[in-house]
């Protein structure tokens, strides 16, 4: 069963929203990062709102639940692993914002888990941090290169994950080759459903 989470609009994304719900507080002064900081309160809806309602519902197993999101979604995932890992037994955090509040999601702590999930996927696109060279006859958005650069989306991926393999084997990294941010959002999305299927 999938419970997909979202805003009543005719948009495809509810910026200020997600940006508001999916992201932990920053303390660096930044107006990029004033509008946020409210993940806590929306890991508190899933926990106490969304959970009993579906369980009302549906037959769950507890003990075999993922959370799995994109972009500011997959920072969420992230939070949610760092500060209630046990809330959920598999993590897919795909595209993660890392970069938002300059790497606040990461805990200043070690070990950075302290609950060990079933499957630890952080995924990303190729073309994230590097995007392949421009068509000639397309002009490069120099504002839109600058801020991939320094995101370093693909690096901060891959290091995070492999710091948590070190904590857990189970932590792993998954490149797909050819994607950018939003063309990824499908493979990253099948590969959540195929990690949620897996026997425990």
């Amino acid at each position: 069963m999938i419970v997909g989470i979202g805003y009543h609009i005719d948009q495809g994304y509810d910026i200020p929203a997600r940006t508001r719900d999916y992201t932990p507080p920053a303390p660096t002064i930044d107006s990029d990062f004033g509008a946020g900081g409210e993940a806590e309160q929306f890991y508190q809806f899933i926990q106490h709102s969304v959970k009993p309602w579906v369980e009302a519902r549906v037959p769950v197993n507890p003990q075999q639940q993922t959370l799995a999101g994109h972009s500011f979604g997959g920072l969420f995932v992230l939070f949610t692993l760092f500060n209630h890992g046990e809330s959920f037994q598999r993590y897919l955090a795909a595209c993660p914002s890392i970069w938002w509040g300059d790497d606040v999601v990461i805990p200043k702590r070690s070990p950075l888990l302290t609950a060990q999930p079933t499957s630890i996927t952080i995924s990303v696109g190729e073309y994230e941090e590097k995007p392949p060279k421009a068509d000639p006859n397309q002009p490069v958005d120099p504002k839109r290169a600058k801020r991939q650069a320094q995101r370093t989306m693909v690096t901060k991926a891959r290091d995070l994950a492999a710091q948590l393999h070190t904590e857990n084997p189970a932590a792993n990294f998954i490149l797909f080759e050819g994607k950018h941010h939003g063309s990824v959002i499908p493979d990253a999305m099948a590969k959540a459903v195929e990690v949620a299927i897996q026997p425990q």
